[in-house]
């Protein structure tokens, strides 16, 4: 990105879903027909982190057809948020339809949608099997995955500490997202789902080796600022004020290039804002060193 590229655009796409008929199968398909909006106003507040809880996104569009408002306020609905610069729209968010309404001020129209990164998955998706002695932990943990209608990431297929087996068997019932945690917890993992897939990390690792740039000609403005420690005794987060930098996810690593700091570190958040017609059109994250000594999380063994 070059910060001669000030030409903005923004597109939103819109799916009709299906209705999961088994929420032990989390399983939807969209429809073929599609709404696209690229030549009206919109306004974005997009929240990303690494909860569990879905991330969320408030999308305003201004004066929309009555038929297509109509529409897009009825559920189940998909809904993608790309934006960039000079014609190019880069993939920034993709969320299921949590809430919508439109009210009139002055001659214009405004339809807001709420949007929750995986949501159906994470509130409907269950789990209502039982295992056998001495099945895997990774077992259970990619059918938790499955019933939420996701792939398990490969760092989490690869790890050795999860073939640890449940030597008297094991049960798995109820929400999904409480199997997940109670499954991953102890190895040190929290999960998250960003862009539509599952994100399973621990405290000290970042999503992939590979890297994206924060520096001043990727569009940082000003210096990045010291936050307080997470906890005591670690290192202060940072966080950084760019233009618009959509491929920014919670749980990449970063190498951040500043005169106050320069090193590898982890985005434990993100906040993207803007206005096709108006000043607003950045991206705020808050980013964690990586290197420094983070404790680890005492596991405690299945049995």
């Amino acid at each position: 990105m070059s910060l001669k590229l000030f030409k903005r655009n923004v597109r939103i796409t819109c799916w009709r879903e299906s209705v999961p008929a088994d929420p032990t199968v989390f399983q939807v398909s969209r429809f073929p027909n599609q709404t696209e909006i690229t030549d009206l106003r919109v306004q974005f507040n997009i929240r990303k982190d690494l909860h569990k809880s879905p991330n969320t996104c408030d999308v305003t569009i201004t004066n929309l057809a009555e038929t297509t408002r109509s529409d897009l306020e009825t559920k189940p609905l998909n809904v993608q948020v790309e934006a960039g610069y000079d014609d190019v729209s880069r993939f920034m968010f993709l969320g299921d339809l949590r809430f919508a309404m439109t009210k009139m001020d002055g001659p214009n129209w405004h339809t807001l949608l709420q949007l929750g990164d995986g949501d159906c998955h994470y509130r409907w998706a269950r789990m209502n099997k039982s295992y056998s002695e001495n099945v895997s932990v990774k077992q259970v943990v990619k059918d938790a995955a499955r019933s939420m209608g996701l792939a398990l990431p490969p760092n989490v297929e690869a790890d050795p500490d999860l073939n640890e087996v449940f030597k008297f068997g094991t049960l798995a019932h109820g929400a999904t997202r409480d199997q997940l945690t109670r499954l991953l917890a102890p190895y040190g993992y929290s999960w998250s789902i960003q862009n539509g897939q599952l994100r399973i990390l621990r405290d000290d690792r970042t999503h992939s080796d590979t890297y994206k740039e924060i520096n001043e000609e990727n569009g940082m403005i000003g210096s990045p600022e010291f936050g307080s420690p997470p906890r005591s005794g670690l290192p202060p987060h940072m966080t950084v004020n760019m233009l618009l930098y959509p491929e920014l996810t919670p749980g990449d690593k970063v190498l951040l290039t500043s005169k106050i700091k320069t090193g590898f570190f982890r985005v434990e958040n993100v906040q993207h804002t803007g206005d096709s017609h108006g000043d607003t059109w950045n991206t705020e994250v808050e980013i964690r060193p990586l290197g420094d000594p983070y404790p680890k999380r005492k596991r405690k063994r299945h049995h």
